[in-house]
């Protein structure tokens, strides 16, 4: 995510910008040990991969997209999960209205 934000996206495929997203929000998930978010997750992104991929989001997104990942990574690292899930719902919310 740090060099995403460092401008790697800029040169790198949708398929691999994707997948790195992908592999991210599947891992967190999979911290929780609930194999049912974790199939809904990956089924979701499953039809999401579908769209994704023939589109590209724009740059100020994707940068903004991996600050909050990186806030999220650091609330669980601090053992702080009430803010982790505060800003996954933030998260969520802010890509659904902008992918919507």
């Amino acid at each position: 995510q740090t060099r995403l934000l460092e401008g790697a996206y800029l040169t790198i495929a949708a398929v691999d910008l994707f997948e790195i997203n992908r592999e991210l929000h599947e891992t967190i998930v999979g911290w929780s040990k609930n194999r049912f978010y974790l199939d809904a997750l990956k089924r979701s992104n499953d039809l999401r991969r579908l769209i994704e991929y023939s589109k590209v989001l724009e740059t100020n997104k994707i940068d903004a997209f991996a600050i909050e990942h990186i806030e999220i990574l650091d609330a669980i690292a601090a053992r702080d999960m009430v803010m982790a899930e505060k800003l996954v719902l933030r998260h969520l919310q802010g890509a659904r209205e902008t992918k919507t």
